[in-house]
Order: C-alpha cells, then structure tokens, then sequence
C-alpha cells in the first residue's frame, strides 16, 4: 500500500537541552588542549575551534568563517593568522 510508518519511541525535547546551555567569553580551566576542524567549501572556511577536557567533555570556543576563494593564497593566509 506504501504506506509510511512512524516508530514510537521517546521524544527529547530541546528545550531542556538548550536550557543546560551555558554562557563563557574564556577558554575553561578545564580545557586540556585545543583542536581545529576546517570545512572547505567553494567560497569560503569554516573553522571551529573545539577545547577537549576529561571524559572526553567538550567546549566550543570558537567559530570562524572565512570569505573567499580557498584557490587563493589570501584565504589560507587568514586561516594561518587564526590559528
């Protein structure tokens, strides 16, 4: 018949998640080393800066995207400055 199926299961809402939320302009004492992960796209550099601590807890420090052509020099010299 082509008829769609849902299966129950529990729904988490978002609101008590975006809720536990918190609020920081500083890199936590708990933070032990710092990575950065880069997404190339056609126009641009998306790059986020991620603060790992134990028991693999995470922060997002920061977030950057970078406007232009990733076949230039100019683009990835932006990059080099950020990181």
């Amino acid at each position: 018949l082509g008829e769609t199926w849902e299966e129950e299961s529990e729904k988490i809402n978002s609101n008590v998640l975006y809720k536990k939320r918190e609020e920081y302009d500083y890199i936590p004492d708990e933070v032990l080393i710092l990575t950065a992960g880069a997404d190339i796209q056609d126009d641009r550099i998306e790059l986020e800066v991620v603060g790992w601590c134990n028991e693999y807890e995470s922060y997002s420090i920061d977030y950057f995207i970078i406007e232009g052509d990733p076949a230039t020099n100019e683009v990835w010299e932006k990059l080099t400055e950020i990181l």
